[in-house]
Protein backbone atom coordinates (compact mmCIF):
# COMPACT_ATOMS: atom_id res chain seq x y z
CA UNK A 1 0.00 0.00 0.00
CA UNK A 2 0.98 3.65 -0.32
CA UNK A 3 3.37 4.64 2.45
CA UNK A 4 2.28 7.52 4.69
CA UNK A 5 3.50 8.88 7.99
CA UNK A 6 0.38 7.58 9.76
CA UNK A 7 0.88 4.06 8.35
CA UNK A 8 4.28 3.62 9.97
CA UNK A 9 3.72 3.80 13.72
CA UNK A 10 6.06 1.03 14.91
CA UNK A 11 9.76 1.19 15.59
CA UNK A 12 10.83 -2.00 13.81
CA UNK A 13 10.46 -2.44 10.06
CA UNK A 14 11.39 -5.18 7.60
CA UNK A 15 11.94 -4.30 3.95
CA UNK A 16 10.18 -6.63 1.51
CA UNK A 17 11.15 -6.47 -2.17
CA UNK A 18 8.49 -8.06 -4.35
CA UNK A 19 9.12 -9.23 -7.90
CA UNK A 20 6.87 -11.20 -10.22
CA UNK A 21 9.95 -13.29 -11.02
CA UNK A 22 9.17 -15.41 -7.96
CA UNK A 23 5.61 -16.27 -8.95
CA UNK A 24 6.48 -19.69 -10.42
CA UNK A 25 9.31 -20.80 -8.14
CA UNK A 26 9.78 -24.53 -7.74
CA UNK A 27 12.42 -26.61 -6.01
CA UNK A 28 15.24 -27.05 -8.47
CA UNK A 29 14.23 -23.91 -10.30
CA UNK A 30 15.63 -21.61 -7.65
CA UNK A 31 12.99 -21.59 -4.89
CA UNK A 32 14.49 -18.17 -4.27
CA UNK A 33 11.45 -16.63 -2.60
CA UNK A 34 10.79 -19.30 0.04
CA UNK A 35 13.37 -18.39 2.68
CA UNK A 36 12.79 -14.60 2.42
CA UNK A 37 9.02 -15.10 2.61
CA UNK A 38 9.32 -17.25 5.73
CA UNK A 39 11.66 -14.72 7.36
CA UNK A 40 9.10 -11.96 6.73
CA UNK A 41 6.32 -14.10 8.20
CA UNK A 42 8.26 -14.72 11.41
CA UNK A 43 9.48 -11.12 11.60
CA UNK A 44 5.90 -9.84 11.45
CA UNK A 45 4.91 -12.28 14.21
CA UNK A 46 7.82 -10.90 16.25
CA UNK A 47 6.57 -7.31 15.91
CA UNK A 48 8.18 -6.00 12.73
CA UNK A 49 6.07 -4.02 10.26
CA UNK A 50 6.56 -4.94 6.62
CA UNK A 51 7.34 -2.23 4.08
CA UNK A 52 6.74 -3.57 0.58
CA UNK A 53 8.80 -2.31 -2.36
CA UNK A 54 7.85 -3.49 -5.84
CA UNK A 55 10.11 -3.97 -8.82
CA UNK A 56 9.34 -4.94 -12.39
CA UNK A 57 11.31 -8.09 -13.23
CA UNK A 58 10.87 -7.39 -16.94
CA UNK A 59 12.54 -3.99 -16.69
CA UNK A 60 16.22 -3.42 -17.39
CA UNK A 61 18.52 -3.79 -14.41
CA UNK A 62 19.34 -0.08 -14.31
CA UNK A 63 15.61 0.71 -14.15
CA UNK A 64 15.11 -1.77 -11.32
CA UNK A 65 18.00 -0.26 -9.37
CA UNK A 66 16.76 3.30 -9.85
CA UNK A 67 13.27 2.27 -8.76
CA UNK A 68 14.61 0.66 -5.59
CA UNK A 69 16.79 3.65 -4.76
CA UNK A 70 13.82 6.01 -5.21
CA UNK A 71 11.51 3.87 -3.04
CA UNK A 72 14.10 3.42 -0.31
CA UNK A 73 14.76 7.16 -0.25
CA UNK A 74 11.03 7.69 0.31
CA UNK A 75 11.00 5.15 3.13
CA UNK A 76 13.99 6.78 4.85
CA UNK A 77 12.14 10.10 4.96
CA UNK A 78 8.90 8.68 6.36
CA UNK A 79 9.88 6.33 9.18
CA UNK A 80 10.97 7.52 12.60
CA UNK A 81 14.65 8.24 13.16
CA UNK A 82 16.26 5.67 15.40
CA UNK A 83 14.02 2.86 14.18
CA UNK A 84 15.40 -0.56 13.30
CA UNK A 85 15.29 -1.32 9.58
CA UNK A 86 15.70 -5.00 8.72
CA UNK A 87 17.01 -5.96 5.27
CA UNK A 88 17.46 -9.35 3.61
CA UNK A 89 20.89 -9.59 1.99
CA UNK A 90 21.64 -9.54 -0.93
CA UNK A 91 18.14 -8.56 -2.12
CA UNK A 92 19.52 -5.12 -2.80
CA UNK A 93 22.44 -5.57 -5.16
CA UNK A 94 25.67 -5.00 -3.19
CA UNK A 95 26.99 -2.71 -5.92
CA UNK A 96 24.29 -0.08 -5.24
CA UNK A 97 24.50 -0.25 -1.45
CA UNK A 98 26.77 2.85 -1.32
CA UNK A 99 23.87 4.79 -2.86
CA UNK A 100 21.25 3.32 -0.53
CA UNK A 101 22.68 2.85 2.95
CA UNK A 102 23.75 6.46 3.65
CA UNK A 103 20.02 7.29 3.52
CA UNK A 104 19.60 5.15 6.65
CA UNK A 105 22.44 6.70 8.62
CA UNK A 106 20.05 7.64 11.44
CA UNK A 107 18.61 4.14 11.79
CA UNK A 108 19.73 0.82 13.22
CA UNK A 109 20.48 -1.23 10.13
CA UNK A 110 20.07 -5.00 10.49
CA UNK A 111 20.36 -7.71 7.84
CA UNK A 112 19.95 -11.44 7.58
CA UNK A 113 22.40 -13.01 5.13
CA UNK A 114 20.90 -15.45 2.66
CA UNK A 115 23.88 -15.72 0.34
CA UNK A 116 27.32 -14.28 -0.30
CA UNK A 117 27.80 -14.80 -4.00
CA UNK A 118 31.48 -13.93 -4.13
CA UNK A 119 32.29 -16.52 -1.45
CA UNK A 120 30.10 -19.19 -3.04
CA UNK A 121 31.45 -18.71 -6.57
CA UNK A 122 35.00 -17.46 -6.03
CA UNK A 123 35.89 -18.68 -2.56
CA UNK A 124 36.55 -15.23 -1.08
CA UNK A 125 34.58 -12.20 0.05
CA UNK A 126 34.84 -9.54 -2.65
CA UNK A 127 35.58 -5.89 -1.91
CA UNK A 128 32.05 -5.04 -3.09
CA UNK A 129 30.38 -7.45 -0.68
CA UNK A 130 32.72 -6.48 2.16
CA UNK A 131 31.76 -2.85 1.74
CA UNK A 132 28.05 -3.68 1.47
CA UNK A 133 27.99 -5.81 4.64
CA UNK A 134 29.99 -3.21 6.56
CA UNK A 135 27.08 -0.77 6.41
CA UNK A 136 25.04 -2.86 8.83
CA UNK A 137 25.02 -2.56 12.59
CA UNK A 138 23.85 -6.13 13.14
CA UNK A 139 24.08 -9.24 10.97
CA UNK A 140 22.08 -12.45 11.28
CA UNK A 141 24.48 -15.17 10.14
CA UNK A 142 23.98 -18.89 9.52
CA UNK A 143 26.58 -20.40 11.81
CA UNK A 144 29.39 -19.74 14.26
CA UNK A 145 31.75 -20.49 11.38
CA UNK A 146 30.15 -17.73 9.28
CA UNK A 147 30.40 -15.34 12.22
CA UNK A 148 34.12 -16.08 12.58
CA UNK A 149 34.63 -15.76 8.82
CA UNK A 150 33.01 -12.31 8.70
CA UNK A 151 34.20 -10.92 12.03
CA UNK A 152 37.76 -11.20 10.76
CA UNK A 153 36.93 -9.09 7.68
CA UNK A 154 34.28 -6.55 8.65
CA UNK A 155 34.09 -3.58 11.00
CA UNK A 156 34.56 -4.64 14.64
CA UNK A 157 31.50 -2.61 15.73
CA UNK A 158 29.11 -5.04 13.98
CA UNK A 159 26.95 -7.23 16.23
CA UNK A 160 26.24 -10.82 15.14
CA UNK A 161 23.35 -13.19 15.76
CA UNK A 162 23.75 -16.87 14.79
CA UNK A 163 20.47 -18.42 13.55
CA UNK A 164 21.72 -22.02 13.19
CA UNK A 165 19.47 -22.72 10.22
CA UNK A 166 16.62 -21.09 8.34
CA UNK A 167 12.99 -21.47 9.30
CA UNK A 168 10.86 -23.47 6.87
CA UNK A 169 7.12 -22.94 7.09
CA UNK A 170 5.06 -25.66 5.41
CA UNK A 171 2.15 -27.99 6.08
CA UNK A 172 3.25 -31.01 8.16
CA UNK A 173 4.25 -34.27 6.57
CA UNK A 174 1.24 -36.53 5.93
CA UNK A 175 2.96 -39.90 5.85
CA UNK A 176 4.75 -41.64 8.69
CA UNK A 177 8.45 -42.04 7.95
CA UNK A 178 9.73 -45.60 8.01
CA UNK A 179 13.29 -46.87 8.32
CA UNK A 180 14.70 -47.65 4.88
CA UNK A 181 17.67 -46.95 2.64
CA UNK A 182 15.71 -44.48 0.54
CA UNK A 183 17.74 -41.27 0.18
CA UNK A 184 16.23 -38.05 -1.18
CA UNK A 185 18.13 -35.25 -2.89
CA UNK A 186 16.24 -32.11 -3.95
CA UNK A 187 17.78 -29.21 -5.82
CA UNK A 188 19.32 -28.14 -9.08
CA UNK A 189 20.36 -31.56 -10.35
CA UNK A 190 22.42 -30.27 -13.27
CA UNK A 191 24.53 -28.18 -10.89
CA UNK A 192 25.03 -31.10 -8.53
CA UNK A 193 27.86 -32.81 -10.40
CA UNK A 194 28.53 -35.26 -7.57
CA UNK A 195 25.28 -37.07 -8.41
CA UNK A 196 26.76 -38.84 -11.41
CA UNK A 197 29.32 -40.69 -9.29
CA UNK A 198 26.98 -41.07 -6.32
CA UNK A 199 24.15 -42.81 -8.18
CA UNK A 200 26.59 -45.10 -9.97
CA UNK A 201 28.46 -46.19 -6.85
CA UNK A 202 28.07 -49.80 -5.74
CA UNK A 203 25.50 -49.54 -2.95
CA UNK A 204 22.09 -50.78 -1.94
CA UNK A 205 20.62 -47.30 -1.66
CA UNK A 206 17.38 -46.25 -3.33
CA UNK A 207 17.88 -42.69 -4.54
CA UNK A 208 14.99 -40.30 -5.16
CA UNK A 209 15.72 -37.09 -7.05
CA UNK A 210 13.62 -33.93 -7.20
CA UNK A 211 14.48 -30.76 -9.08
CA UNK A 212 15.59 -29.11 -12.26
CA UNK A 213 17.39 -31.10 -14.93
CA UNK A 214 17.80 -30.85 -18.68
CA UNK A 215 18.22 -34.60 -19.08
CA UNK A 216 15.98 -36.88 -17.03
CA UNK A 217 17.29 -39.89 -18.94
CA UNK A 218 20.73 -39.54 -17.33
CA UNK A 219 19.27 -41.00 -14.11
CA UNK A 220 17.26 -43.86 -15.60
CA UNK A 221 18.09 -47.21 -14.05
CA UNK A 222 20.16 -45.77 -11.24
CA UNK A 223 17.80 -43.35 -9.48
CA UNK A 224 14.12 -42.40 -9.47
CA UNK A 225 13.57 -38.93 -10.87
CA UNK A 226 10.34 -37.63 -9.32
CA UNK A 227 10.09 -34.18 -10.89
CA UNK A 228 9.72 -30.73 -9.37
CA UNK A 229 7.45 -29.31 -6.67
CA UNK A 230 6.43 -26.01 -5.13
CA UNK A 231 8.51 -25.10 -2.05
CA UNK A 232 5.47 -25.06 0.24
CA UNK A 233 4.28 -28.46 -0.96
CA UNK A 234 6.59 -30.89 0.80
CA UNK A 235 4.05 -33.21 2.44
CA UNK A 236 4.45 -35.88 -0.22
CA UNK A 237 8.24 -36.15 -0.40
CA UNK A 238 9.20 -39.81 -0.55
CA UNK A 239 12.09 -41.45 1.23
CA UNK A 240 13.63 -41.81 4.66
CA UNK A 241 16.69 -39.53 4.51
CA UNK A 242 17.45 -36.10 3.07
CA UNK A 243 20.91 -35.55 1.57
CA UNK A 244 22.75 -32.21 1.88
CA UNK A 245 25.82 -32.24 -0.38
CA UNK A 246 27.51 -30.02 -2.94
CA UNK A 247 30.41 -29.94 -5.35
CA UNK A 248 31.66 -32.23 -8.07
CA UNK A 249 32.83 -35.18 -5.98
CA UNK A 250 31.06 -37.86 -3.97
CA UNK A 251 34.32 -38.43 -2.07
CA UNK A 252 34.08 -35.06 -0.29
CA UNK A 253 32.44 -31.67 -0.73
CA UNK A 254 35.25 -30.24 -2.80
CA UNK A 255 36.12 -26.84 -4.24
CA UNK A 256 34.51 -23.50 -3.46
CA UNK A 257 31.11 -25.11 -2.91
CA UNK A 258 32.60 -27.41 -0.31
CA UNK A 259 34.29 -24.51 1.46
CA UNK A 260 31.00 -22.63 1.39
CA UNK A 261 29.22 -25.55 3.10
CA UNK A 262 31.58 -25.05 6.05
CA UNK A 263 29.89 -21.75 6.90
CA UNK A 264 26.34 -21.79 5.47
CA UNK A 265 22.99 -23.29 6.43
CA UNK A 266 21.62 -24.68 3.13
CA UNK A 267 17.90 -24.10 2.73
CA UNK A 268 17.39 -27.74 1.70
CA UNK A 269 18.55 -28.75 5.20
CA UNK A 270 15.56 -26.89 6.66
CA UNK A 271 13.26 -28.28 3.98
CA UNK A 272 14.16 -31.87 4.86
CA UNK A 273 13.67 -31.14 8.57
CA UNK A 274 10.24 -29.63 7.90
CA UNK A 275 9.34 -32.79 5.94
CA UNK A 276 10.27 -35.09 8.88
CA UNK A 277 13.32 -36.38 7.04
CA UNK A 278 16.46 -37.11 9.07
CA UNK A 279 19.41 -35.58 7.22
CA UNK A 280 22.72 -36.81 5.86
CA UNK A 281 25.37 -34.06 5.94
CA UNK A 282 29.10 -33.71 5.30
CA UNK A 283 30.99 -34.03 8.57
CA UNK A 284 32.96 -30.81 7.91
CA UNK A 285 29.90 -28.73 7.09
CA UNK A 286 28.37 -26.12 9.38
CA UNK A 287 25.26 -28.30 9.69
CA UNK A 288 27.24 -31.20 11.17
CA UNK A 289 27.24 -29.50 14.58
CA UNK A 290 23.44 -29.16 14.52
CA UNK A 291 23.04 -32.81 13.53
CA UNK A 292 25.26 -33.84 16.42
CA UNK A 293 23.67 -31.53 18.98
CA UNK A 294 20.03 -32.30 18.20
CA UNK A 295 20.31 -35.86 16.89
CA UNK A 296 18.50 -35.15 13.62
CA UNK A 297 20.54 -37.30 11.25
CA UNK A 298 24.00 -38.61 10.43
CA UNK A 299 27.29 -37.12 9.30
CA UNK A 300 29.61 -38.67 6.72
CA UNK A 301 33.07 -37.94 5.38
CA UNK A 302 32.22 -39.38 1.95
CA UNK A 303 29.04 -40.48 0.21
CA UNK A 304 30.57 -43.96 0.18
CA UNK A 305 29.89 -43.99 3.93
CA UNK A 306 26.15 -43.31 3.62
CA UNK A 307 25.08 -46.95 3.31
CA UNK A 308 27.05 -47.98 6.37
CA UNK A 309 25.87 -45.05 8.50
CA UNK A 310 22.16 -45.33 7.80
CA UNK A 311 22.31 -49.12 8.18
CA UNK A 312 22.73 -48.46 11.91
CA UNK A 313 19.15 -47.19 12.00
CA UNK A 314 17.34 -49.99 10.21
CA UNK A 315 15.92 -51.58 13.36
CA UNK A 316 13.02 -49.14 13.40
CA UNK A 317 13.14 -47.83 16.97
CA UNK A 318 16.43 -45.99 16.49
CA UNK A 319 15.14 -44.44 13.26
CA UNK A 320 11.86 -43.49 14.96
CA UNK A 321 13.88 -41.66 17.61
CA UNK A 322 15.63 -39.68 14.87
CA UNK A 323 12.28 -38.72 13.32
CA UNK A 324 10.97 -37.61 16.71
CA UNK A 325 14.09 -35.48 17.18
CA UNK A 326 13.52 -33.96 13.74
CA UNK A 327 9.92 -33.06 14.61
CA UNK A 328 10.93 -31.44 17.88
CA UNK A 329 13.69 -29.48 16.17
CA UNK A 330 11.32 -28.37 13.38
CA UNK A 331 8.89 -26.91 15.92
CA UNK A 332 11.70 -24.97 17.57
CA UNK A 333 13.06 -23.82 14.20
CA UNK A 334 9.79 -22.14 13.25
CA UNK A 335 9.24 -20.12 16.44
CA UNK A 336 9.52 -16.35 15.84
CA UNK A 337 11.56 -15.96 19.02
CA UNK A 338 14.08 -18.51 17.80
CA UNK A 339 15.30 -15.97 15.26
CA UNK A 340 14.30 -12.57 16.62
CA UNK A 341 14.43 -12.81 20.43
CA UNK A 342 17.76 -11.36 21.53
CA UNK A 343 17.44 -13.12 24.88
CA UNK A 344 17.76 -16.53 23.20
Amino acid sequence: HEITNTDLTMKKYIISIVSDRYAKDVIGGGASAKAPTDVITLAKEAGYEEIVLKINAAARKISQYLSLIFQLHKVSKLIEKGSEVFFQYPHINPSIMPLVMPMFRSFKKTAIIHDMNSVRVCGALSATEKRALSYFDKLYVHSENMKTFLADKLDKRIEYRVIGCFPYIAAPNEEERKASKQVVFAGNLDKSKFLQSFIYCDSLLDIFLYGQTKDESSFVGRADYLGRFMPDDIQHLKGSWGLVWDGESSETCSGYYGEYLKIIAPHKFSMYIAADLPVIVWNKSAMASIVGKYGVGVTVDSLKDVDNEISKYMNGSSYDKLVNNVRCFAKQMMKPGNMFNDEK
